[in-house]
This record gives structure tokens, C-alpha cells and sequence, in this order.
């Protein structure tokens, strides 16, 4: 009898620890659900701020005014490597357009003949690099007000930032590619091109070379210290949102020529 006492007593402790066990993980996913909900609902409030659009849309037209210098600067930076072809193929995955990566191209390309082999070379080359600083000095000028950072970076710090970002950072992603591109023929070496290996490394390849590019963007061009978590899921998010306008402008463009 006594051992049958104990024995419910037990079942009863065991009991009352699941049950708070599973208070507890309720409370946790209530919390994290009211989180979640204040997330979105300060991303809608960000997004509706006129000041934020207004950003976007000089974002927008300082890139599109900046993409022939930087697409010729990087062109001149990865060629000096060897790497200018990988960066060529990389484009064209970029953009599904291929008529408009051939304009891109070919207006850089002039511009960067422009500054070989003359007495403007240099002024040519200032140029096109401040073509770009131009776009990075606005980028996070943007990133500092939807941070509500008041507070610019020092002129030395931005030098030595941009000049990283700008010299180092294309030979980082084409040499991140270049990497992509020998590990999938070493797959290929020992496995066939129908293998299964290569088919999912390539469809996860792909996108994380977005996320790290994304995620370094937003790790670094705010004024602020930024923290690697938060980083790594705007990242995560932007590369997914990108994705699923690619494939947007993919169905747009297929039902225009229709007509």
C-alpha cells in the first residue's frame, strides 16, 4: 500500500513538472508569436514612412547611375586576377535580361578602355572610383536614418571602409564563385554530371552566396554594431525577397512578350 502511495506521488510530480514544463513553452511561444507581431508591424511602420520610400527610390537612381562605372570598375579590379570572366558569368545569373547585362557590358567596358592608355587615365579612374564611393556614401547615409543613427563615420574610416569594400570586395565574390565553380567540377571528377551531390550543392550554393553578400552589406554599412545574427537573417530575408522578384520579373517578361 505505502509503495503504491509513493508510486502516485511520483506520477503526480512527474505530472505537475510537464504541466509546467508546458506552461512554460507556452509562455515562451506567446512571447515569441508578440514578437513576431511587433516585428512586422515595425516593418510596416518603417516601410509606410514617406522618409523611407523616398530613400528606396534615391537608392534606386544613384545604382542605376552607378552600375556602367562600378560594373567597369570591378571589371578592371577582377581582370587584373584573372577573374573578370567568373564575374561576367556571374552577372548574367544575376539578371535573366541577357540584352540588358550585354549594354552593361559594353558601355563599361568602353569606359574602362576610356581610362587605359591616355593622359586622362587618371581622371578617368578617379572618376568611375567616385562614381562609386558616390553610391556607398548615400547607401549608408539610408541605412544610418533607418537605423536612427545620427552620427556619420570619421572621413579616414570612410576611406579605409569604402576602399575595402570597393577593392576587396568583388575579389571576395568572384574568388567565393571561382571556389563554387572548382568544387563543382571536383564533384563532377568523382561523380556523374546527373549526380544528386552536385544538383543540391548547386541549388544551395547559389543562394548563399547571396545571403553572405547581403549580410556583409548589412553587417558593415551601418554606422553602428550591428550584431551577426541579426545581419545574417536580413540577409537570409533579402535573398529570399530577391529570389521571388527574379522570378516575378521572369513571369512579367514572359507574358510581355506575348503580346
Amino acid at each position: 500500500m505505502k509503495f503504491l502511495v509513493k508510486k502516485n506521488i511520483l506520477i503526480l510530480d512527474k505530472l505537475r513538472k510537464m504541466e509546467k514544463i508546458m506552461e512554460m513553452n507556452l509562455e515562451n511561444t506567446k512571447k515569441n508569436f508578440n514578437d513576431l507581431k511587433r516585428m512586422i508591424y515595425l516593418i510596416y511602420k518603417n516601410y509606410r514612412d514617406g522618409e523611407t520610400q523616398i530613400l528606396a527610390i534615391s537608392l534606386t537612381y544613384y545604382s542605376l547611375l552607378a552600375v556602367f562605372p562600378f560594373v567597369a570598375l570591378v571589371l578592371g579590379i577582377t581582370r587584373g586576377f584573372g577573374f573578370d570572366k567568373i564575374f561576367i558569368k556571374k552577372l548574367f545569373e544575376f539578371l535573366p535580361n541577357s540584352s540588358i547585362i550585354k549594354s552593361i557590358l559594353s558601355v563599361a567596358q568602353k569606359l574602362l578602355a576610356s581610362t587605359e592608355g591616355n593622359l586622362l587615365a587618371g581622371i578617368g579612374i578617379i572618376i568611375l572610383i567616385y562614381s562609386v564611393i558616390k553610391v556607398l556614401i548615400m547607401l549608408e547615409n539610408s541605412f544610418n536614418k533607418i537605423w536612427r543613427i545620427n552620427k556619420k563615420r570619421s572621413l579616414p574610416r570612410r576611406i579605409v571602409d569604402y576602399v575595402a569594400i570597393i577593392f576587396l570586395g568583388p575579389i571576395f565574390f568572384v574568388a567565393l564563385s571561382a571556389l563554387n565553380s572548382f568544387i563543382i567540377d571536383e564533384l563532377i571528377h568523382y561523380f556523374s554530371k546527373q549526380s544528386i551531390f552536385i544538383d543540391l550543392f548547386i541549388a544551395v550554393s547559389g543562394p548563399l552566396t547571396y545571403i553572405i553578400l547581403f549580410s556583409f552589406i548589412f553587417y558593415l554599412i551601418p554606422n553602428t554594431n550591428v550584431k551577426v545574427k541579426p545581419a545574417l537573417v536580413a540577409g537570409f530575408i533579402t535573398t529570399i525577397l530577391t529570389f521571388c522578384w527574379k522570378l516575378l520579373f521572369l513571369l512579367l517578361q514572359s507574358i510581355i512578350t506575348s503580346y
